[in-house]
């Protein structure tokens, strides 16, 4: 039972350097799981619920940041520094860290409750194109937080960067296979337990307290104790199995260059994808190759990164090939960013290949300049790029146009393209460009020329789009002769799916396959008040609480909403979604 002593010794140190992250994702974990299979079978609190998700989120957040100082003040007590927290000159630095961190986490938990801004997750990078810059912000904060998480735990480790890599690989591997299988375990006894004693709603609770002390403390572990040598499995996988697809694909790309250039065919849009993913797959296994392996093979590993190189042309052909036609788009520019990173890392491997050296370090920062570059940097961030690039057709367009200048409908459709690109993923910049032109030509109708349908149903930045949930448990059917099960979609009964607010007076609820309605109810009030509460920037639980008592009408009969959903443009439904209950 070494390896179990072991392990133990390893999670007690562990949580001795990293206590306030660990007990951060814990916290987040088991308050989801507590929402999950206690509040969500509660009635009637809508807010509670929403309140703890919100503090869940607050606690994912603040874990890289807690992580980055700890990481920090062990690296520094490695070094034989001792700060002494108690010192407030000493830790001013953390309080900062802290406070900074508190304002972001606390501002991205409150606003991912806002239908308005479409967050799902701490990590849903859809948002970036969204008119509220803050997102970007925040995930320059995540970005910040792990890079120099991992940077001082790699520092400390005292380990080469590639030995390091592929040390923390393989931990990281180990110990989410072993969080794999206790989740498992977890689950079967929960399930046995279920089917032979007594049905008990604990899934969600199991799965809070295993993730919380076992997924990212096991990365933890791995990160901070590599561990002295990579196990002889290990250096066949990474030294020689991994290498050896890696160098087979490159042999292919190298044939596909040469077909390039004897029958003078521009590569295809499909030869982007694969090179970009063999960059990235490279990264890994040649580093890692380069961390378990010796000699004259770990020499010849060592040329292997600039064997890619020739793949870089192939990559700007096709880049070009798209942006000189069609613009930029955000999947183009970080195309671009790609590539700048590939020749800088390239050049960066060179200098230090020809010194004898490794990466080392350097790979911290650049990345951290990059996301910094992509997220933040004005003028050549994604949206403003998006907004030069995609600006100049729409500004071309526009003054041809007020010229009298005759323009086909090719031009046109261009510009339409251009203008949608801007508002669907230029942000802020793009919004502001737009309101820039409406000054620059009020004479020019930018709603009529380019969107004159009010908004294509793919278009969700010109249209809004609202949603209210609520957990009913039971209610009283005494008085009642029927309950009936709504599951009302405005797609079943009109192509088109469009509604008039108006129209929500009479929505009309019928069953599967029959034509005549069972009922006409009246949704009007509840949808403006949900609508009414978007303009007053209220959160999802403002608009959860709206469905929680039910909607009684003149005949008596009620209406119990579980979920409601609708998008809106221009005072038009373009989709009702309903579900709950109905009794008369």
């Amino acid at each position: 039972m070494l390896w179990f002593g072991k392990i133990r010794e390893d999670a007690k140190a562990v949580f001795k350097e990293h206590p306030a992250s660990i007990l951060s994702c814990f916290a987040g974990f088991l308050i989801l799981g507590v929402i999950d299979d206690i509040l969500s079978r509660i009635g009637g609190i809508n807010t509670a619920r929403v309140v703890l998700s919100v503090i869940a989120d607050f606690c994912f957040a603040m874990t890289p940041a807690f992580a980055l100082c700890e990481s920090h003040l062990g690296f520094s007590r490695n070094r034989g520094e001792s700060p002494d927290l108690k010192d407030f000159k000493k830790s001013v630095i953390y309080i900062i860290v802290l406070l900074i961190s508190a304002g972001m986490s606390g501002r991205f938990a409150y606003i991912k409750y806002d239908p308005a801004n479409h967050i799902s997750t701490i990590f849903d990078f859809d948002v970036i194109g969204a008119d509220n810059p803050f997102m970007r912000f925040f995930f320059v904060y995540l970005a910040a937080c792990i890079i120099g998480a991992v940077y001082f735990l790699y520092k400390k480790s005292g380990e080469s960067f590639e030995s390091y890599f592929v040390k923390g690989f393989l931990g990281t591997m180990k110990g989410e296979l072993a969080y794999g299988v206790v989740l498992l375990g977890g689950l079967c006894i929960v399930w046995v337990f279920q089917t032979l004693i007594y049905d008990i709603d604990a899934i969600a609770i199991v799965v809070a307290l295993i993730s919380g002390a076992m997924a990212y403390p096991a990365v933890l572990i791995a990160l901070s104790r590599p561990g002295e040598k990579v196990s002889k499995f290990g250096k066949i996988m990474m030294g020689y199995v991994f290498p050896g697809f890696l160098a087979a694909a490159f042999i292919i790309l190298y044939v596909y260059i040469l077909k390039i250039v004897f029958t003078w065919k521009f590569p295809s849009n499909e030869a982007f994808a694969i090179v970009t993913a063999l960059f990235i797959s490279g990264i890994f296994f040649w580093s890692m190759a380069q961390g378990c392996t010796e000699g004259r093979y770990n020499q010849a590993l060592r040329i292997m990164p600039m064997l890619f190189i020739p793949f870089i042309v192939i990559q700007i052909i096709c880049l070009y090939m798209r942006i000189a036609q069609y613009g930029l788009t955000q999947s183009r520019y970080f195309g671009i960013l790609l590539i700048v990173f590939e020749v800088l890392y390239e050049v960066i491997y060179i200098l230090r290949f020809l010194k004898g050296k490794g990466m080392e370090w350097i790979l911290f920062p650049v990345v951290l300049g990059f996301v910094l570059i992509a997220l933040i940097v004005p003028g050549v961030n994604v949206c403003a790029a998006i907004t030069g690039s995609q600006g100049k057709v729409v500004e071309r367009f526009i003054e041809d146009t007020l010229s009298g200048k005759e323009l086909s409908s090719a031009d046109k459709a261009m510009a339409r393209s251009a203008y949608k690109v801007i508002n669907r993923e230029a942000g802020f910049e793009g919004s502001r460009f737009i309101k820039k032109l409406g000054g620059k030509f009020p004479e020019f109708d930018l709603k009529a020329e380019f969107d004159p349908e009010g908004s294509d149903s793919e278009d969700y930045v010109s249209s809004e789009y609202y949603s209210a949930d609520n957990d009913i448990t039971g209610f009283d059917t005494l008085g009642y002769k029927h309950v009936e099960v709504v599951e009302f979609s405005s797609y079943d009964y009109d192509e088109a799916a469009n509604m008039k607010i108006s129209d929500t007076k009479k929505v009309e609820l019928r069953h599967r396959n029959e034509e005549e309605p069972y009922a006409e109810i009246d949704l009007s009030e509840t949808i403006d008040r949900m609508r009414q509460l978007h303009k007053n920037g209220a959160v999802q639980f403002e608009y959860d609480k709206v469905i929680e008592d039910p909607i009684i009408f003149d005949d008596g009969s009620l209406l119990y909403i579980t979920y409601i959903s609708f998008d809106e443009q221009k005072d038009v439904l373009t989709h009702l979604y309903l579900n709950g209950f109905y009794l008369h």
